[in-house]
């Protein structure tokens, strides 16, 4: 596995992780791979992003934001799904501020600019439909 610092994500210092195999090439799941996504009842210690799922179309991503880190506006490279898994983070739209909790999940058009906060140690599932 292989960690990168992701730059322009706000104060979250955010670590994307990928599988990388021993060619050095960074591995996505096949079509019909079970995914292990994790253990989300676990205390985030620091920020972090995991791809758990990358294709031409398709991206599921982990975010997990300690208490009081955000990401600055920035827009996704297609339709996005944010859904809450586990404690409570605000996210900023063009036209209001919304509050996810577990259980709780909103789509984000297209390009649509957005902002996140934790206000709690929080992880989110992201999925993404990348534009063809």
């Amino acid at each position: 596995m292989r960690s990168k610092l992701l730059p322009g994500r706000g104060d979250a210092g955010l670590r994307e992780t990928s599988f990388v195999g021993s060619t050095g090439m960074k591995l996505s799941p096949s079509a019909c791979e079970v995914i292990t996504v994790g253990d989300f009842d676990q205390r985030c210690a620091s920020s972090q992003l995991d791809v758990l799922l990358k294709s031409s179309r398709l991206r599921v991503i982990r975010v997990a934001l300690a208490a009081g880190a955000s990401l600055k506006e920035h827009t996704a490279p297609g339709e996005l799904l944010v859904q809450c898994m586990q404690g409570k983070v605000a996210m900023t739209l063009p036209h209001r501020k919304q509050v996810l909790v577990p259980g709780q999940l909103i789509h984000v058009p297209d390009r649509l600019p957005h902002a996140v906060e934790a206000i709690e140690d929080s992880q989110l599932l992201l999925t993404i439909v990348v534009d063809s």
